[in-house]
């Protein structure tokens, strides 16, 4: 087993006297303790050096490093701070915020389940971080934790603030970019950079940090700061700019794969029309992504059968995606509702009638009633029932 880590806790800090006191408790109640906390006072004018001063009469367990830098902003602060760091791994916590007891534990733990050859091209391990200990920011993927790099987050529902802590030789390779005058680039720029470098982050299943959104914290305000800070904002889109195109570019010849293989399993046409017009003129790698990755299907693989039974050219081979589909998911409303879908598509209006029905039993039989209140898929079927069963009368 590897060695344990020496972890650098830092936070950047501006008239926050009155949120540090917490933070400070939070790190002395850590089960883990071969650490240090570098407290980067950004031109503070509350109190705060007046307040560490006094936790230094009675030094903690941890070695506490504290410095007044001007006031010029969270990425400078970083920057300062990573030139200052003993620690392997770099965990940036909020002025605001705090961290549970084991947190620190937790990150040494995931850590240290990295091989040596995975580290070269990971950039760090990432827990959640919640409102309290049960409520989480965001939302999250099932299972003990994924591998992926940061832009890939919405493919695995990656999503909402999460507590990254980062290799720090690595961030001191790729540090904050800094523009005269301004005071604020935001983190995404460093961590999409990252990501576009190939870098993966291990993100592990467990809440291990409390966020507190402040009314004067840069989340609340993050419109008003960046029209304070056009350079920066200028540079990270530029970042996007370059970044997403090679990004999407990649994805799309992963998602070629992957349906050319379940193409193979399940004896399908050609498939290219998907990447080529096809059905449904979706020929951009951009949408094809969004259309697979960014609804949070509950699978890799559901996303795919699912798209190809909405957007194959051949009527045959969409029926055959939709049936494996269902068959592997039984209980999911969606299912019917792609089947309703495709079968609208094809103004099979009988077809309709019927899947709406099958997938409406379903529900029913999952002990839902018909009376209660609705999903948003059963509402989908509903509204699918009336509209076929009208075109069946008129039929007659």
């Amino acid at each position: 087993m590897s060695r344990d880590n020496f972890i650098t806790v830092f936070t950047p800090a501006y008239n926050r006297a009155h949120t540090l006191s917490r933070l400070y408790q939070s790190l002395k109640e850590q089960t883990y303790t071969d650490f240090e906390w570098i407290l980067m006072d950004d031109g503070s004018t509350d109190g705060t050096q007046a307040l560490v001063d006094g936790w230094l009469k009675s030094p903690p367990a941890f070695k506490l490093t504290y410095k007044v830098v001007e006031n010029g902003g969270k990425h400078r602060a970083i920057n300062k701070g990573l030139d200052l760091a003993a620690g392997s791994l770099f965990f940036i916590v909020d002025s605001d915020d705090y961290l549970l007891p084991q947190a620190l534990e937790k990150v040494n733990g995931w850590e240290k389940t990295l091989t040596d050859s995975q580290r070269k091209t990971f950039a760090g391990i990432s827990g959640n971080r919640g409102y309290d200990v049960h409520r989480l920011i965001g939302d999250t993927f099932e299972g003990e934790f994924v591998d992926c790099t940061s832009l890939e987050r919405d493919k695995y529902r990656i999503l909402g603030d999460k507590a990254e802590v980062w290799y720090t030789q690595v961030l001191r390779q790729n540090k904050f970019p800094e523009f005269p005058g301004e005071k604020f680039v935001t983190e995404a720029t460093v961590w999409f950079k990252l990501a576009d470098l190939g870098y993966k982050v291990r993100w592990f299943n467990e809440i291990i940090y409390i966020c507190n959104y402040l009314e004067d914290g840069l989340t609340k305000n993050i419109r008003d700061v960046l029209k304070k800070n056009p350079k920066g904002l200028q540079n990270y889109q530029a970042l996007l700019d370059d970044i997403f195109p090679r990004f999407y570019a990649r994805e799309k010849s992963r998602l070629m794969m992957a349906f050319q293989t379940i193409s193979k399993e399940l004896g399908l046409g050609d498939i290219r029309c998907l990447f080529n017009g096809g059905a449904s003129g979706c020929n951009d790698n951009q949408a094809i992504y969004k259309a697979i990755y960014n609804n949070n299907w509950p699978s890799h693989r559901y996303a795919l059968l699912r798209y190809m039974a909405l957007n194959l050219k051949e009527k045959g081979d969409r029926q055959k995606a939709l049936e494996v589909l269902i068959q592997e998911n039984p209980n999911c409303l969606d299912c019917y509702g792609v089947g309703v879908e495709m079968a609208a598509k094809d103004k099979d209006w009988a077809r309709v009638l019927d899947m709406a029905n099958k997938g409406l039993i379903r529900r029913t039989g999952l002990g839902q009633s018909q009376s209660a209140s609705l999903s948003h898929e059963a509402q989908n079927l509903e509204k699918y029932k009336k509209i076929a069963t009208h075109m069946l009368a008129q039929k007659k």
